[in-house]
């Protein structure tokens, strides 16, 4: 999954400070709570699929993290 977002945001092209603003915008966008507020709330989401946005947003996040302390940030 990490490859994936590397890969498919273009890390290469891009440069490492546009790719930051990136992660930061899939971050969001791959948060559990905001997942949930989009699919009707806690009590309607399954439980599996809660399981792998937060596995997404762990992989984001922590590629996040990574790029920001290796920017000096």
């Amino acid at each position: 999954m990490r490859a994936f977002f590397v890969n498919g945001l273009g890390l290469e092209e891009i440069g490492e400070k546009e790719f930051v603003a990136r992660l930061k915008e899939e971050r969001v966008r791959w948060h559990p709570d905001k997942i949930q507020q989009k699919l009707g709330g806690s009590d309607t989401v399954d439980p599996k699929v809660m399981k792998d946005v937060t596995a997404v947003f762990q992989v984001v996040d922590g590629l996040w993290g990574e790029m920001r302390k290796n920017m000096g940030k």
